[in-house]
């Protein structure tokens, strides 16, 4: 009997600056003068130059994802492209032949496993901001049918490397065993999902999950909050009303050659960005997505600059649960999924191991709650400000507001490195 390997990814993206659920939006400080004593902090540990092409290939994953997604998906989504890099990257410390390789490929495990465990446990120091306006977790666990035995050098990995919670489970009693993993699952997003499983295999060899879960106000000293108005939404099929968040002072735009990148800074310490590509054609975000790269998320996010608009964009509800394992066949990964060819190494005395399933399920809330909050002024922005001496905003080739009033994508991401954390489109479905 073959006995077969069930994987769960569990997309907890909670908040993407602010959310409506259980837990609530982290406390903000008063205004105070001068620089906040935890802005000037240092990493304990940062990337080096030669990890820094980790993050390339996991944005290069995430982009190529988003592309097949938007072709399969009817409604708006998200997902977490940072979850699942680090899913498929844990998993390839127990994967052999084929199944590796094509993992390798995707991630670009050149150096081998030992390099990239390494960047994968340096990347989970260096999301745990201070920023008390923050909360950012990513936590993965791994429940083990207690027929089974998992290796201990791969229970070391996870633990050490992945932060993973390796714990073992009765699946004959798929009572118990579901509620241990909803149990872990409430816990880790705050109660925002309060389930995940509904039904298990007792002849399953385990559960992987990986949950992400962000929860932030938006940065009110650059963008001077929010405001809500209602208005047309040309949604695929016909016009749709939709509630708007406006930005009330100028934000960062990036013009490229299909797109606009606009980027509204997410945070007291603007350490993470909610930025969105608006395509320049109502109908052109297939043509963006499918020619988006990690390098030309790169050269957008370096041609931004603070300009004199008001931006609206619509508030976002997403819930979606899909079966990621065919869009990550689609994306390179499709080995590990088959039947004939998964190749598993990561328990002992078991052959023939497989991934079942690949389950994706996401909940998303972007809306205007935790930006009425007051937070101390920032210092230090990176972008040029918006007025000249006299006060007066410069002369800008784009118009005094711009409306994603369009489907367009949408992109969660670490502003320092570029590190997106989630994905997404909005199409007004």
């Amino acid at each position: 009997m073959k006995h077969r390997l069930f994987f769960i990814l569990l997309l907890a993206a909670a908040a993407a600056a602010c959310t409506n659920g259980a837990r609530q939006s982290p406390d903000v400080a008063g205004p105070e003068s001068g620089i906040p004593e935890d802005a000037t902090r240092e990493v304990q540990q940062s990337l080096t130059a030669e990890q820094m092409h980790y993050v390339n290939s996991g944005n290069e994953l995430a982009f190529r994802l988003l592309d097949v997604l938007n072709g399969e998906e009817d409604n708006s989504f998200a997902f977490s492209p940072l979850s699942v890099q680090y899913a498929i990257g844990l998993l390839s410390n127990g994967t052999t032949g084929e199944s590796y390789r094509e993992i390798a490929d995707v991630l670009d495990i050149s150096k081998g496993l030992a390099d990239f465990n390494e960047y994968s446990r340096v990347l989970l120091g260096q999301l745990a901001t201070e920023d008390s306006t923050v909360d950012v977790t990513l936590a993965n666990a791994l429940l083990v049918n207690d027929r089974f035995n998992v290796k201990q050098s791969f229970s070391k990995t996870a633990e050490q490397d992945y932060g993973t919670l390796v714990a073992s489970g009765a699946f004959s009693n798929p009572a118990d065993a579901i509620e241990q993993v909803n149990s872990w699952c409430r816990d880790r997003t705050g109660g925002y999902i309060p389930g995940f499983l509904t039904a298990l295999n007792p002849e399953a060899s385990s559960v992987l999950m990986s949950a992400l879960y962000f929860n932030a106000g938006w940065c009110v000293p650059t963008i001077g909050g929010m405001h809500t108005s209602e208005g047309a939404f040309k949604a695929k099929d016909s016009d749709r009303s939709m509630t708007y968040l406006e930005v009330e002072k100028a934000i960062c735009i990036s013009e490229r050659e299909t797109y606009l990148l606009a980027m509204v800074e997410i945070g007291r310490q603007w350490d993470y960005a909610f930025y969105v590509l608006l395509p320049k054609d109502d109908d052109g975000l297939g043509r963006v997505l499918s020619s988006m790269t990690a390098q030309e998320w790169q050269n957008a996010r370096a041609g931004l600059a603070m300009q004199g608009v008001r931006f609206r964009f619509p508030e976002i509800e997403t819930e979606n649960e899909y079966d990621m394992s065919a869009a990550l066949a689609l994306a390179g990964v499709g080995k590990a999924f088959s039947a004939s060819n998964g190749e598993f190494s990561c328990t002992d005395g078991i052959e023939g191991f497989r991934l079942d399933k690949f389950i994706h399920k996401s909940k998303l809330s972007i809306g205007r709650t935790g930006t009425e909050n007051a937070v101390p002024n920032v210092y230090g922005m990176d972008v040029p400000t918006p007025e000249d001496v006299n006060g007066q905003r410069p002369e800008t080739a784009f118009p005094e507001e711009l409306a994603a009033d369009h489907p367009f994508a949408f992109v969660i991401a670490e502003r320092s490195i570029g590190t997106v954390l989630f994905a997404g489109v909005f199409n007004g479905k």
